[in-house]
């Protein structure tokens, strides 16, 4: 008859693997929570500089805007020939 592989019970003690026990469930846990509080972190800190260099921006194009107005090529809000419409701002063509 054939001699099939050996049984683990069949097999010489010094050929076993020593038992290693898995990380412990704390452990586990705790990388998953920090990793949740880094990107939590890391998320509020890029919504602050996002937030700055909005503002930065905004205040740049006011800015562009009053320089474009007091050179006159841009027309205050709501001036068109005289009138005070209420309207947004017109860029101003005659005269280019």
């Amino acid at each position: 008859m054939a001699k099939f592989t050996p049984r683990a019970q069949d097999r010489p003690v010094q050929d076993e693997v020593p038992y290693h026990p898995p990380p412990s469930v704390g452990h586990e846990v705790g990388v998953i929570f920090g990793f949740i509080g880094f990107m939590l972190l890391c998320i509020t800190l890029y919504g602050l500089g996002w937030q700055v260099a909005n503002r930065r921006s905004q205040a740049n194009e006011r800015a562009r805007i009053e320089r474009l107005r007091s050179s006159g090529l841009l027309e205050h809000a709501g001036e068109k020939d005289g009138e005070k419409d209420g309207g947004g701002e017109g860029v101003r063509t005659e005269g280019l």
